[in-house]
């Protein structure tokens, strides 16, 4: 696979980038388990330290198609909150997202 900015990206295994493959297959197994809204996947990357370290599609989607990429808000933000944890941020990844949020004024 080529992103974007034409770079490809490098192959391993989950197990090559701390990641057990059971876990890897238990995710697999409860999207297949559930019904809507999980029965819209059309696919999965799993990239660990800029590797893939899993992928996969669910027919009739391949790894040549377009896909979308719904709620690409949540999906980075998801993506940034661990990004963002330190030594030095550490009691912040710990609390709760609400934390960060303004206390309303009183009434």
């Amino acid at each position: 696979m080529t992103i974007a900015s034409g770079t490809k990206l490098k192959r391993s295994s989950p197990e090559a980038e701390g990641i057990a493959s059971a876990a890897v297959l238990n995710f697999v197994h409860a999207v297949e388990e559930h019904d809507h809204p999980l029965d819209a996947v059309q696919s999965f990357m799993l990239l660990r330290h800029g590797n893939v370290a899993a992928e996969g599609w669910w027919a009739p989607y391949g790894p040549d198609d377009p896909h979308a990429l719904y709620s690409v808000s949540k999906s980075f933000t998801a993506t940034a909150r661990p990004m963002a944890c330190s030594p030095w941020t550490t009691p912040f990844c710990r609390s709760s997202p609400t934390t960060c949020l303004p206390t309303p004024p009183s009434t």
